[in-house]
């Protein structure tokens, strides 16, 4: 009897509290998001987070974005100086929920507090608008590790000059009937103004600088290949009034003349400043390449490449990357890159920037990473992985996966943008343009 007293005592004894298995804001942030999934947030979300150092609230909105993706909730960082601006930069985005966080170190605790709110206006309940529903309040706290004691610790950094962290704008620029393969930027049609060449897998379309379509083809006088790869692999590549193609889809290169409209049989293609040949039936490149007209054989077959001068960035399908700088072909690579990766020279300060899209498959809303090339360079000769590497901004798509990238010069202030060729759930796709505000 005292036996089977004392087993009903123990099943009903509270279990003890057991020591947190995650990091701490991977936990603070797994807390908050469950909160917010209470208020049933309508993806797109954007995430703004304020505290200090901005390191701490910088590694928070990260750890929250990464919550939310998981559950496909399509979260964008917010990365601007209020929660009223955070709020404006939403609705104009189309981020349909917004959470707003502050995030301190307080002791040996880290706590984080703000709300959840719809961004949806109601401009129909009088004079003024009015946001559709309340904000639902968040809350949490959870015991600092290591990790948060460090970043919390961390001094607030000083102004930082035009070399210090960007701050990046995202906007839409243009819907797309299919997946975006690969991108293109020059004068494709002769005319003296740039234009933007898309592959996608119905085809390929040319559009102006505003996203407004110049030009589509379906490719449909190009023989199919025989063998075509899994999902929508090529490149692309505009010369004055041409545009070169090479299409996993089609059994041959091509090149495109705009202004007689008319396609005939195309050789070696050079993509963003790399010269490229399809392997048949597979989503690669060959590993012989030329880069600044120097022929370089590289250790594998790649997916995408991207080139300013004798930099360049080289993906390859496991994940890893490589940055060369020269002839020589580096011994080691960094881990934790993806096919939207790409230079671009943001800064205008003519040593290019490396933009990195994650390496994960079926997402909805892609981790984005800009480092400097001495940063890259740093974390490839560790052989690390790009999630302990410092950078210079991250933030997220507000949907899809992104699946092609290109530096380019859109509005001739002599500092590139970065095209984004964006996967969506659909089967469709989407141009985002990643633009530095100062």
């Amino acid at each position: 009897m005292i036996a089977a007293l004392s087993a009903v005592l123990l099943f009903a004894a509270p279990p003890r509290p057991a020591a947190l298995s995650r990091p701490a804001l991977e936990e603070l942030a797994i807390r908050i998001v469950e909160q917010a999934e209470g208020a049933k947030p309508e993806p797109p979300v954007g995430v703004w987070v304020e505290g200090t150092p901005p390191v701490l609230a910088r590694a928070f909105a990260s750890a929250v974005a990464s919550q939310l993706a998981a559950r496909r909730r399509g979260p964008s960082v917010l990365e601007v100086t209020s929660a009223a601006e955070a709020e404006a930069v939403a609705r104009a985005h189309d981020l349909r929920t917004l959470l707003r966080l502050s995030i301190q170190l307080d002791g040996q605790r880290v706590t984080a507090r703000g709300d959840a709110i719809h961004t949806w206006v109601n401009f129909w309940s009088g004079a003024r608008a009015s946001r559709d529903g309340s904000a639902v309040p968040l809350a949490a706290a959870v015991d600092a590790d290591a990790v948060a004691l460090a970043l919390g610790a961390t001094p607030a950094a000083p102004a930082l000059g035009p070399s210090g962290p960007l701050k990046i704008a995202m906007t839409s620029l243009a819907k797309l009937s299919g997946v975006p393969a690969a991108l293109s930027f020059g004068d494709a049609d002769g005319d003296g103004k740039p234009e933007l060449a898309v592959l996608q897998d119905d085809g390929v379309v040319v559009l102006e600088l505003e996203g407004k379509p110049k030009l589509r083809t379906d490719l449909r006088e190009v023989p199919n290949a025989a063998s075509p790869p899994r999902e929508p692999f090529g490149a692309i590549a505009v010369s004055p009034g041409r545009v070169h193609i090479a299409s996993g889809k089609k059994a041959k290169p091509t090149w495109l003349s705009m202004k007689g409209e008319k396609l005939e049989a195309g050789g070696p293609l050079l993509a963003d400043g790399v010269a490229v040949k399809l392997v048949p039936g597979l989503n690669v490149f060959e590993k012989q390449v030329a880069i600044g007209g120097r022929p370089i054989e590289l250790p594998a077959p790649f997916t995408a490449a991207s080139a300013r001068g004798a930099v360049a960035l080289v993906v390859y399908p496991d994940g890893s990357a490589m940055v060369l700088d020269g002839a020589a072909v580096p011994a080691t690579r960094f881990s934790g890159a993806g096919a939207g990766s790409a230079l671009a020279d943001l800064d205008g300060d003519g040593t290019p920037e490396v933009l990195l899209s994650s390496a994960r498959y079926a997402i909805d809303g892609d981790e984005l990473k800009v480092l400097s090339l001495p940063q890259a360079t740093a974390l490839q000769g560790r052989s690390g992985s790009v999630v302990e590497a410092p950078v210079l901004w991250q933030g997220t798509t507000p949907r899809g996966r992104v699946l092609s990238a290109l530096g380019a010069d859109l509005d001739g202030d002599k500092s590139e943008e970065l095209v984004l060729g964006v996967w969506l759930g659909d089967g469709t796709g989407e141009l985002l343009v990643l633009r530095a505000t100062r």
